[in-house]
């Protein structure tokens, strides 16, 4: 059976990474920025871009990995 995605509009995107991380530094813009920069894929629905949470999570991840990795090689 197939996995369904967990579209979010942005601002639902942000308020389930609040409940996640309470103290997170990413605001709404900052994910605004990210679909409207084409680094996160978004579904248009009439005015509203809906984003998959799981996307958001994993590129959090992946970027923290990055930036971890770097900070490492100095």
């Amino acid at each position: 059976m197939k996995e369904i995605k967990k579209m979010r509009t942005i601002e639902q995107a942000y308020n389930d990474l609040k409940e996640i991380d309470p103290n997170t530094a990413i605001t709404k813009n900052c994910i605004r920025d990210l679909v409207l920069g084409g680094y996160l894929p978004f579904l248009q629905v009439k005015s509203k871009r809906l984003i998959d949470l799981d996307d958001l999570m994993e590129y959090i991840g992946a970027n923290m990995k990055d930036m971890a990795e770097r900070q490492g090689a100095r």
